[in-house]
């Protein structure tokens, strides 16, 4: 779980990209509707672990591999699971299970999907859906290893997913079909990608898997030592409150340690280097940051007021607080321009430029000096 995790950040950035092979393929949804749709109660639920921004994006002419080989029969076509590695990088190892293919190197052959603007700390989480063109109807991902069964889309760990659309589920190729019936199967197909968009999305989280933990106390509870729990999933939110609370007390920990670390490393730079000149705004971050921390670690025996240690939410808001104050104290950039370039090295820098300057800059000096003192004994002498 730790490594398909995308890295802990306080502000995400949620691309959604559709990936039209061809532009005259039809394409009659609106993508931020489907994601408001689908998964906009999801991001309202988790928006308690971070700051979440959604954009949505079309990428006209985008191919996921160059080479597309039809089967035996022609009624489907493949891309092979080797096709999506850049072929400038070494060979990566492929997995395919329950129709997910992971394939580690597509993210270094499409970097021109990434955002082009982020700001601070920002994250970027992708979700690709590729719309083929209809020659290329059905296309599936074939593993390198034949024993695995074909796959409809790709995870890219800690990156995001591609999932592969199906043009006649959506557009009804088969023309005998009845409208409620094309409306339904194409439903199907948009279900399954958001639902593929939603898994991976709390994998990215580090959500934990409810099937994996229901196996694992399937298998307890054969043994006879104690009665069986049942995890049920939430159809509503796509994530029940005991995966939530998991999620946000290892948030918890990571920022709480992380922002603690950046202060004492504040502290120690600063106590390194005295001549460093610290701004008071970033007294007034450092000042908030310990502010926010005494409140999370206090006491009941300290007057003053002190979060519920069971308000989870409460807790994580303060500590996210407490990160974003010690981050922006601790990369401030006066502090940061001072730390690489201090004022010796400036001396060292600019010392051999000047210093050839000061002999003429002097002379010139005295010079002038001596002429003004010559013109007013001149003027002088000139009254008398």
């Amino acid at each position: 779980m730790e490594t398909k995790m995308a890295r802990r950040a306080l502000h995400y950035r949620l691309q959604f990209s559709l990936l039209k092979e061809n532009p005259v393929t039809p394409w009659n949804e609106d993508l931020q509707t489907l994601v408001d749709l689908y998964l906009g109660r999801f991001v309202q639920k988790v928006g308690v672990l971070a700051n979440f921004t959604v954009e949505t994006q079309v990428v006209q002419y985008a191919r996921l591999a160059k080479d597309v080989t039809p089967s035996a029969d022609g009624t489907e076509f493949y891309i092979n699971a080797d096709d999506l590695k850049h072929r400038n990088i070494s060979v990566a190892r492929d997995q395919c299970d329950d129709g997910c293919c992971v394939v580690f190197q597509f993210k270094s052959a499409n970097d021109f999907l990434d955002a082009a603007v982020l700001d601070d700390g920002e994250q970027v989480l992708h979700f690709m859906a590729a719309l083929p063109d209809t020659a290329h109807t059905p296309l599936y991902i074939r593993p390198a290893n034949q024993d695995l069964k074909k796959a409809t889309s790709f995870e890219l760990p800690g990156w995001g997913i591609v999932a592969i659309l199906n043009p006649d589920a959506l557009n009804g190729g088969n023309s005998g079909q009845e409208a409620t019936s094309i409306e339904s199967t194409k439903a199907r197909e948009l279900q399954r990608v958001m639902g593929l968009f939603v898994s991976e999305f709390r994998t990215l989280l580090g959500v934990p898997s409810f099937t994996r933990r229901q196996r694992d106390e399937d298998a307890l509870s054969k043994s006879g030592s104690r009665r069986q729990l049942l995890f049920l999933p939430s159809l509503t939110y796509g994530i029940v409150d005991w995966e939530l609370d998991v999620v946000m007390r290892d948030r918890f920990t990571t920022i709480m340690q992380t922002a603690i670390e950046t202060l004492q490393s504040t502290v120690e730079l600063v106590e390194a280097l005295p001549e460093l000149s610290v701004l008071e705004r970033v007294q007034t971050r450092v000042e908030t940051a310990v502010s926010r921390l005494e409140t999370i670690l206090c006491s009941e025996n300290k007057q003053q007021e002190c979060v519920d240690v069971s308000d989870l939410s409460s807790l994580l808001a303060m500590a996210r607080q407490a990160s974003e104050f010690t981050d922006a104290a601790y990369y401030d950039h006066t502090m940061i321009r001072q730390l690489y370039f201090p004022q010796e090295q400036m001396l060292g820098v600019y010392a051999p430029l000047l210093a050839p300057l000061i002999l003429p800059f002097v002379l010139g000096l005295i010079r002038e000096l001596k002429r003004i003192k010559a013109k007013r004994a001149a003027k002088k002498d000139k009254l008398q």
